[in-house]
């Protein structure tokens, strides 16, 4: 009888009468508590019915039951991928592999949450059993490809894009990866004809205008660049995690005695550049609420703000709402309007004798080193160095070297470990101002230093992030900085050389006595 009105309950399933599916379901499970199906239909009512936590429960104890049901798995894995719990998403996905064989749509969905995991090898492995099995199935060429350039494999990423666009010529994910891997290899006008192309296929296609943006911002055409880069969905991201908060964004228009929240996005390097900006709105009249990351908020205390607030507190009331990486568009910023007059951050004065004591008590020209950035970005293999490849410049005589980075055991010797005293950027900053000079891959230091107007020297991939340009060697975000770029894509030893070359004629010159021309 249960297995009879079970299949009773899966038609009404099947023609989306839920209501009437899950009561059978419960009554099915009323005198069959341990019923596999039962359990595991009901989880999927309940996911379609919003409420996916339940139904994991409810599927991994159908699983408990029935280990062997590759249908449980599949469904587990598209909950998973749903709440964003990737890991247990490729795990069922894997044991529904095991199960049921080398199924395409299994391998597809395998390759998705692998590249949300940022597992690139992996996901190139999946895509490529997807297109054994299945060779035109274009979501397929587009994880690989994706891969590939997420590997920073952008010549073969481009062979087979262009080997696979006569498949697919009116494919719009094609050209716009093609412009991914141009814009990786450094390649600005082809990279932005083959996003132009991706939009003219599908005008509202987001990765294509967001890439577009990188490829117009990196080469210095910020009034055109900012419209693409606002796609990057700031405030979808910011919605997913504060949930719906009915304001309007700020477009630009008056500000005089509105309540702003500029909300937090991306690292603190660039809360740090944009922090810049927070001043201007206060002159037009903002009440400025400033959403940051823990890390900050002392540092970013000094800033002319009704409200700091970090981002795991409540949020207050407020009027409009604005990403703080938004604001150089509604400033209509341009290279030659950058806010870069002079410095727009100050370390907080208190423990300033301690600092000083701790970093005088060491003679020599004094340079901090940061080489590392944030693991979990998705450049960060691009952008950081082996601790290792400084070591040339242990060996400067006249230079005493300290480690600016966090929690980085076995430091060379030679370097002052400064991580203990580094428990927030406003003690960072107080380190740094103790500094004559620092030295720093693509990372929050950098942009420290450079907000502080303290000299530094940032070290640059061949191609690197949209806001230091291409190949000039001062930034017109921070009039303190010189850049030292990579000559080929890789090669970190010869940034460092130059480093050193250039570090030791300030020392041999005599100028690292008078660390304000350090920067020059």
């Amino acid at each position: 009888m249960d297995q009879e009105t079970l299949q009773v309950a899966i038609g009404h399933h099947q023609r989306g009468e839920l209501d009437a599916a899950e009561a059978l379901y419960h009554q099915v499970l009323a005198s069959t508590p341990d019923d596999p199906n039962a359990l595991h239909l009901l989880g999927l009512i309940r996911h379609q019915r919003g409420d996916s936590p339940a139904a994991l429960g409810l599927i991994r104890r159908a699983l408990q039951l029935n280990p062997y049901a590759a249908s449980f798995y599949l469904n587990l894995a598209a909950i998973c991928k749903h709440l964003g719990r990737n890991e247990d998403a490729a795990d069922a996905y894997y044991r529904a592999l095991a199960l049921d064989g080398a199924t395409a749509q299994t391998w597809l969905g395998l390759a998705e949450v692998l590249a949300g995991l940022g597992w690139h090898a992996e996901a190139e492995a999946a895509a490529r059993h997807v297109i054994d099995l299945q060779p035109e199935n274009p979501t397929a060429h587009l994880q690989l490809a994706a891969a590939l350039n997420s590997q920073d494999r952008f010549e073969e990423s481009l062979r087979y894009l262009r080997r696979v666009r006569r498949l697919f010529p009116d494919e719009p994910g094609l050209y716009s990866l093609a412009g991914v891997a141009l814009l990786g290899l450094g390649k600005l006008a082809p990279a932005r004809r083959a996003l132009r192309q991706a939009l003219r296929l599908s005008p509202g296609f987001a990765p294509a205008h967001y890439n577009l943006g990188l490829a117009l911002l990196l080469g210095g055409n910020l009034r055109q660049g900012w419209p693409e880069y606002e796609w990057r969905g700031a405030t979808s991201l910011f919605e997913a995690r504060r949930g719906k908060i009915g304001r309007p964004v700020w477009d630009g228009g008056p500000l005089r005695g509105k309540r702003l929240l500029v909300h937090a996005e991306q690292g603190a390097g660039d809360a740090i550049q944009f922090a810049r900006y927070v001043p201007l709105l206060a002159q037009r009249g903002a009440r400025v609420i400033l959403e940051c990351l823990p890390s900050l908020r002392r540092l970013f205390k000094p800033l002319p703000v009704e409200q700091l607030l970090t981002v795991d507190e409540p949020l207050p009331e407020f009027d409009l709402h604005v990403p703080l990486l938004g604001l150089p568009r509604r400033f209509a910023t341009t290279l030659r309007s950058i806010p870069a007059s002079g410095p727009f951050l100050r370390a907080p004065a208190d423990s300033r004798a301690a600092w000083k004591r701790r970093i005088g008590a060491y003679p020599g020209f004094r340079v901090g080193l940061a080489w590392q950035g944030r693991r979990g970005n998705p450049y960060d293999s691009r952008r950081s160095m082996p601790v290792e490849a400084l070591l040339p410049l242990v060996r400067v005589p006249g230079v005493q070297l300290f480690s600016l980075q966090k929690d980085w055991p076995g430091l060379p010797r030679g370097l002052v470990d400064l991580d203990p005293w580094l428990t927030d950027f406003a003690e960072t900053a107080r380190a740094i101002e103790c500094l004559d000079l620092v030295i720093s891959v693509d990372t929050a230091v950098a942009h420290l230093a450079g907000a502080l107007g303290k000299p530094v020297w940032v070290l640059l991939p061949r191609v690197p992030d949209w806001r230091w340009l291409m190949d000039r060697p001062d930034s017109p975000w921070y009039p303190s900085a010189r850049l030292i770029r990579q000559r080929r894509a890789g090669d970190w030893c010869s940034v460092v050389n130059d480093a050193r070359e250039a570090l030791l004629a300030l020392v041999h010159d005599g100028t690292a006595a008078r660390g304000s021309q350090v920067g020059a």
